[in-house]
């Protein structure tokens, strides 16, 4: 019974469930199992939070549906991808101590991250003040060019609503450029056996 009610919280998420290691031999080397089993399974949703804060969710998605292989094949597609930066940010990043920009980047960044995952982009990478989005990649979005073009209509709208809400005092106006592309394109994994990035390649990015 202990065991039967152990197994029932972990089904449904619990992750500090132990059950005491007592009894005849063969109990306690279940339980032993068990409690090993649990404490395994903490540890690798603890590290695929943390890995998922550093891999798009959509990738991490993919991964875990090929059980664990990261190779993404490469692929010729046609998609959209988005670059979007601050405008003037090196002259700004000069009146600010190294502790100040990334701060503030990391507060405007922060809402960029919320509209690209509303509008649900792949975020390919951070350039410094930068963001390059994909749409229609790794995923199939058949209305990747709209989708695009409304995340970008929905950041410049949120600058416009930091600006009015003079949230990011240290540069008085922000203000971002955007661009959008739509064409042929090569997605797939770049870098080498031990790290890898899903990225874009060609003409149109």
């Amino acid at each position: 019974r202990p065991m039967s009610r152990a197994f029932l919280l972990v089904s449904e998420g619990k992750r500090t469930v132990r059950v005491e290691e007592q009894g005849s031999t063969e109990f306690i080397e279940l339980a032993q199992a068990f409690n090993r089993l649990v404490e395994t399974l903490d540890a690798t949703e603890r590290m695929e939070k943390a890995f998922g804060r550093y891999v798009s969710g959509q990738v991490l998605s993919r991964i875990k549906a090929q059980h664990g292989q990261a190779e993404l094949v490469a692929t010729t597609r046609e998609a959209t991808v988005f670059f979007a930066d601050i405008r003037g940010f090196t002259s700004l990043s000069e009146k600010l101590t190294p502790a100040q920009v990334v701060e503030f980047l990391n507060r405007y960044l922060a809402r960029v991250v919320a509209q690209v995952d509303a509008h649900l982009g792949y975020l390919n990478k951070f350039i410094g003040d930068a963001v390059v989005v994909v749409f229609n990649g790794p995923l199939d979005q058949p209305d990747h060019a709209e989708r695009a073009v409304r995340c970008a209509l929905a950041l410049q709208a949120e600058v416009a609503k930091l600006n009015a809400e003079g949230v990011l005092p240290e540069v008085g106006e922000l203000r971002i450029g955007v661009g959008v592309a739509t064409g042929p394109m090569v997605c797939g994994n770049v870098g080498g056996p031990t790290q890898m990035e899903y990225t874009v390649i060609g003409d149109t990015v």
